[in-house]
């Protein structure tokens, strides 16, 4: 089974960034700040999951999300820009899933504030899904720079 590999850098209040590599594609991630993985506010916790191909009808597409993430439901793989931490006053389009982008940068949230967050995560999910080649399943291992993790 193929495997999605996110290797997390410092969690910080506007989102965790990290490296994701997929076959042969390389992205930044972007997830909620770490809260204890408490669902809709925090990214989950390190491991190794597997993740299933299915339609989402909330995003109206086909897309993968995260099966036995403890604590959690509907952790999907989406197209997003923000994953800040929302009680904190940053914007989020994040509610404990995982985002892929092409780079990362700054961008004015909602409220006209330069956010960091992931640029270009449409075209980023597109080729990520080109390279899945709707497989049934993927492995997602998910772990913590060195020095990173903030448990």
């Amino acid at each position: 089974m193929d495997r999605l590999r996110i290797v997390r850098r410092q969690s910080r209040d506007f989102g965790t960034f990290g490296n994701a590599t997929f076959k042969t594609g390389v992205w930044s991630s972007l997830e909620l700040p770490w809260r204890d993985n408490l669902p809709d506010r925090s990214c989950v916790q390190a491991g190794l999951f597997v993740a299933r191909w299915r339609f989402s009808s909330k995003f109206g597409c086909d897309l993968y999300e995260l099966e036995g993430v403890p604590g959690r439901s509907a952790v999907e793989i989406h197209i997003a820009n923000f994953a800040g931490d929302v009680d904190l006053g940053y914007q989020s389009d994040l509610e404990g899933c995982i985002c892929l982008g092409r780079s990362e940068g700054d961008l004015l949230n909602h409220m006209d504030i330069l956010q960091e967050c992931v640029r270009e995560s449409g075209p980023a999910f597109r080729q990520f899904m080109s390279l899945a080649d709707e497989a049934p399943r993927i492995g997602v291992e998910i772990v913590w720079a060195n020095g990173a993790d903030p448990s």
